[in-house]
């Protein structure tokens, strides 16, 4: 992949990570249709970053980018394994949210909760890593930008 399309789908990198902080603080307890609105934005933006950062085991599509892409040498990409909440946030995306699956009425009523703030918190410091160590030439002013942002991002 071209430098100039990675830096050129730094716009849509910027979004995710914009709308995942965003609709991690946002709920409606009075609403239930805009609430669960509000969570399935968080859960889909969560599973695009968590694909991203860790690049999924399953084949890859044509055009799928993933943060290892920004580096020369795939090595200069190693953040480890996927944080547990991360996996199990990944796996319940697509079995609870986004693919209609009998997995939705096994769900345990306690584990039906999603901890935002903590899901949020490990993507933006995987994030963080990403956009500390991606070479300059390869992401967005935007990107480089929030190097300085990120901690905007935390929730309490």
């Amino acid at each position: 992949m071209t430098t100039q399309k990675l830096k050129d789908n730094c716009i849509h990198l910027y979004y995710e990570i914009l709308m995942l902080n965003e609709t991690a603080k946002l709920s409606d307890v009075n609403d239930g249709v805009k609430n669960n609105s509000y969570l399935e934005s968080f859960t889909v933006h969560s599973r695009i970053l968590i694909d991203f950062l860790f690049k999924p085991n399953r084949g890859r599509e044509k055009n799928d980018i993933f943060a290892v892409d920004y580096f020369d040498e795939s090595t200069d990409w190693d953040i480890g394994e996927i944080p547990e909440i991360l996996k199990k946030a990944k796996k319940r995306v697509g079995k609870e949210i986004v693919h209609l699956t009998t997995s939705r009425v096994e769900v345990i009523l306690d584990e039906k909760g999603w901890n935002r703030v903590e899901i949020c918190k490990q993507i933006n410091e995987k994030f963080t890593v990403f956009i500390n160590s991606a070479p300059d030439k390869k992401i967005s002013p935007a990107l480089i930008s929030l190097r300085n942002k990120m901690n905007l991002f935390s929730h309490p």
